[in-house]
């Protein structure tokens, strides 16, 4: 079996990627891997400087392809899958907690009307912008209309 050049394996994986339908031309391959389209010519050509290890590296994690495999033929070409790190979704009980913490809620909201409607009831100037719409800190801002009568 000949001894392949990084620039042959390159080829191999294009080709992979080509025939999977990854890829359709050398133009999607420099738009997917946000180069210049001359730029990936030059390497697809295995012209020097354009095709060196940082375009194999950028070519590599945009891919999907090991770029041990690529520089220098070792291990396998499709670089292994990692597994995904876990999300909130991924976790079991997820759904439980999240139904927990909004029963939680829900009584908390509860709560805080029937403590409103308490002190409303003995000081109904207490809270005036419940009655009128109005935030606290606009009420600060103005001055009080009753004060002034």
């Amino acid at each position: 079996m000949p001894i392949l050049s990084s620039h042959d394996r390159f080829l191999n994986a294009y080709d992979h990627l080509y025939k999977s339908g990854s890829i359709k031309s050398k133009q999607d391959l420099a738009r997917l891997m946000g180069r210049e389209y001359n730029g990936v010519v030059n390497a697809c050509n295995g012209r020097k400087p354009a095709f060196n290890e940082t375009f194999l590296a950028d070519f590599a994690r945009t891919f999907g392809i090991s770029l041990r495999w690529l520089i220098d033929g070792a291990g396998e070409m499709l670089a292994p899958k990692k597994e995904a790190p876990a999300t909130p979704l991924s976790l079991p009980g997820y759904d439980a907690t999240v139904q927990a913490l909004v029963d939680i809620i829900a009584k908390k909201d509860e709560q805080i009307d029937r403590l409103i409607a308490l002190l409303e009831r003995q000081n109904p100037s207490l809270i005036p912008y419940e009655r009128d719409n109005q935030s606290p800190l606009t009420l600060a801002a103005e001055p009080s209309k009753k004060s002034k009568s």
